[in-house]
């Protein structure tokens, strides 16, 4: 497997981990009636095990959590509030972010798999 995807994945991941921890202050700034700045920074806690579990070599564990958690960010992202231009701005970059750690993490996964595949297991025969 391609270490380059794996780092590069463990780079988009740390990112995804502190652009959340960044969206905590900014939402804590904000101090709108209905924001919640823990639940953002709690929301960093599964993008830094991705994270960890990536630098451990536990490859497939911790892409399955980027992927998942990237992927629901993705998907929430229209329904984000912006109250500012700042918001607009920060939030489609970290929905984009979110987007390219789910594309790295299938990537990784993909790769994972035709590596096992082509050691030793020679597919249907003819």
């Amino acid at each position: 497997m391609s270490q380059r995807i794996v780092r590069t994945l463990v780079v988009l991941t740390a990112a995804l981990a502190i652009g959340e921890l960044v969206s905590a202050v900014i939402i804590w700034r904000e101090a709108y009636t209905d924001a919640a700045p823990i639940a953002a920074a709690l929301f960093a806690i599964p993008f830094v095990v991705a994270t960890l579990l990536l630098i451990n070599h536990r490859v497939v564990a911790g892409t399955v959590v980027a992927g998942l958690f990237s992927l629901f960010e993705a998907v929430q992202f229209p329904g984000w509030t912006r109250h500012s231009l700042l918001d607009a701005i920060y939030q489609s970059a970290y929905a984009a972010l979110a987007i390219a750690v789910l594309m790295a993490s299938v990537a990784v996964l993909v790769t994972r798999r035709r590596a096992v595949a082509g050691q030793g297991h020679p597919g249907p025969s003819s």
